[in-house]
Parts: structure tokens; sequence; C-alpha cells
């Protein structure tokens, strides 16, 4: 799914004319669900780290949002450059390490923001309490 609106978003980048189904063509289809299931076989690997107690299943899951982390753009280099599981997967971790004290300035600007936003409302729900209906 994620493939279909990179190749209809890549299209319209293009300067393509853009339709309904571009967004149901995938680019490279083949190895978009290669570079899927590598990333699903990782993140089963390392859950797998969970079983034994509770400082292995936080272990496990520091280690899986790091990996989710730096594979964020695995799925968009297969689908635009069409490169190989492996190598897409290496493209988002360097692309993710270049680019991480902008992206974690990025982050920390959007959550101040989120949360600017949802004080009123916070005030208001401890203002006038719990409603009964």
């Amino acid at each position: 799914m994620q493939a279909g609106f990179l190749s209809g978003g890549l299209d319209l980048a293009d300067g393509r004319p853009v339709t309904v189904g571009s967004f149901f063509k995938p680019r490279n289809f083949g190895t978009v669900i290669l570079a899927g299931a590598l990333l699903s076989v990782i993140s089963a690997v390392l859950d797998l780290l969970s079983l034994p107690g509770f400082l292995f299943a936080l272990l496990s899951f520091v280690l899986i949002a790091v990996f989710t982390f730096f594979a964020l753009f695995t799925i968009a280099f297969a689908t635009d450059r069409g490169l190989a599981p492996i190598d897409a997967l290496k493209a988002s971790f360097s692309t993710v390490r270049h680019t991480s004290a902008r992206r974690c300035c990025l982050s920390w600007c959007r959550v101040c923001w989120w949360w600017r936003a949802c004080s009123p409302a916070g005030v208001g729900i401890l203002a006038t309490g719990r409603s009964r209906c």
C-alpha cells in the first residue's frame, strides 16, 4: 500500500499525468515486497529477544524502536530507486544517520506544537470535570 502511494506521489513530483490508477500501480513491486519481508524478519528476530523476561522485553522494545527509526525510508528507496532490499536498508540507515540532528529538532518541535495545541483541551476537561450522560 505504501509503495502505491509513493508511486503516485513520485509520478506527481515527476510531472507525469496522475490518475487514481497511478496510486494502484506501484513501481518495483517485487523489490518492495522483498524489502518489506526483510524488515519483518529483522523485527521478528528483535522481538524474539523479549521472551526471557522483563529486562529483555525492554531491550527488545528499544532495539525495535531504534531499528524502525533507521529503517524508515527502506520502502521509499526500494520504490523510487529500485534498490535491492539490503541496499535500500543501507541507504535508509545512511540517510537517517546523516540527517538525524535536523530530524530530532523537527520531531521535538512537532511534539512541542502538539502539546501546545492540546493543552487548552486538557485544561477545559479539567475545569469542567467529567461529563455524566
